[in-house]
């Protein structure tokens, strides 16, 4: 599903027929790689955050300049810094020329004080020009977002 949003292009990645095969091998490479989940302890944790609800993400590319096809290394890090398990839901927004996946959409149940990282191997879209995402960590079913993080790359086509 793709719609323009006026001052640059917002990609969603909805599954629907009509995305060009090198979208699709992504979104598949994605898949096959997996999100690596652990239950790493949160480094973040602080007594003053700790009674409420609480998350952390982090979010990265490898590249900041990629060129059409090109693999990169895409890094997710969700940490619940309270002290009670938590339902984190990870939601991720792409702006750029042209639609790109970006399948990190996903609810976490962290128990209190862990985390979990993982990473995707991604190709860059087709179309030369800047993209970015913007990934929001929210309570699942909720909208308060408890943290925001985002990152971007340029595609070149030399």
């Amino acid at each position: 599903m793709y719609s323009d949003s006026g001052s640059g292009s917002v990609a969603r990645w909805g599954g629907e027929g009509g995305e060009p095969a090198l979208y699709r091998i992504g979104a598949i490479l994605l898949l096959m790689m997996g999100f690596a989940g652990a239950g790493i302890p949160s480094a973040a944790g602080s007594t003053r955050r700790a009674s409420r609800p609480c998350g952390e993400v982090t979010f990265e590319y490898s590249a900041a300049r990629a060129r059409p096809g090109e693999a990169m290394d895409m890094d997710l890090i969700v940490n619940n810094c309270s002290h009670r398990l938590e339902r984190l839901r990870v939601h991720a927004r792409s702006h750029g020329p042209c639609p790109f996946p970006h399948t990190v959409d996903h609810t976490y149940s962290l128990p209190g004080q862990s985390g979990v990282g993982g990473f995707a191997l991604v190709l860059a879209p087709s179309c030369a020009g800047r993209y970015s995402v913007q990934v929001k960590l929210t309570l699942a079913g909720q909208h308060p977002v408890l943290d925001v993080a985002s990152d971007g790359f340029v595609v070149h086509q030399h």
